[in-house]
């Protein structure tokens, strides 16, 4: 299996879709003593729960890891392959790339984007890059180190406006369904005291 596309799986619209819809589920369900806190402070608590900090790669910790491998060069046109797959010893390198941050933006597709994404592995506290040499030389990987960061640099800011974004519409949304599930348990709570019974309590 072929190492993964990053930045493709989704797009920043429908993450920013789905955050919005898991915040709204979560005040539906809400009691009327939760949302009667003041909301300069309840709405920022609730906004944090959903809002995507970008990540922030940690150059300074970098490292490298290094496997020995049977590499497939038949389609090296360098090379003679009539009867299937030719094998040379060859080296899997793996940069492994520390960050701070929320590791799903790794995944997620800018407004704006190139049709050839960087390739990693990825999980919450560190990504991962591959590349495959039968060559002791180093300067072709460096080369391709460098050429991978720069591009997972460049799809980091083109993000960076969607966390600003996620952030001011996650807010317009919290402060907007606080009201309205205020004002309906509100209404309910005065519905059932004007049948003039008590209400049991569940």
């Amino acid at each position: 299996m072929g190492v993964p596309l990053l930045f493709n799986k989704c797009n920043v619209f429908d993450l920013i879709e789905v955050q919005k819809e898991n915040l709204k589920q979560l005040i539906s369900g809400m009691s009327l003593d939760e949302v009667q806190k003041p909301t300069e402070e309840f709405v920022p608590s609730l906004v944090s729960k959903f809002a995507r900090s970008l990540p922030v790669i940690e150059e300074n910790k970098i490292e490298v890891s290094r496997q020995e491998i049977q590499v497939d060069v038949s389609r090296d046109p360098t090379v003679m392959a009539f009867d299937g797959p030719v094998y040379r010893p060859g080296t899997r390198i793996t940069v492994h790339i520390p960050f701070s941050g929320v590791s799903d933006w790794f995944l997620v597709r800018p407004s704006t984007y190139t049709l050839s994404p960087p390739r990693g592995e990825v999980d919450d506290r560190e990504l991962r890059l591959i590349f495959i040499t039968t060559d002791s030389s180093a300067e072709h990987v460096k080369t391709e180190i460098a050429k991978a960061l720069k591009e997972i640099k460049q799809y980091l800011e083109w993000l960076a406006p969607a966390v600003k974004q996620l952030q001011s519409e996650l807010t317009n949304v919290a402060t907007t369904e606080i009201a309205n599930r205020r004002r309906y348990l509100e209404s309910q709570s005065n519905m059932i005291s004007s049948l003039g019974f008590p209400e049991r309590k569940s």
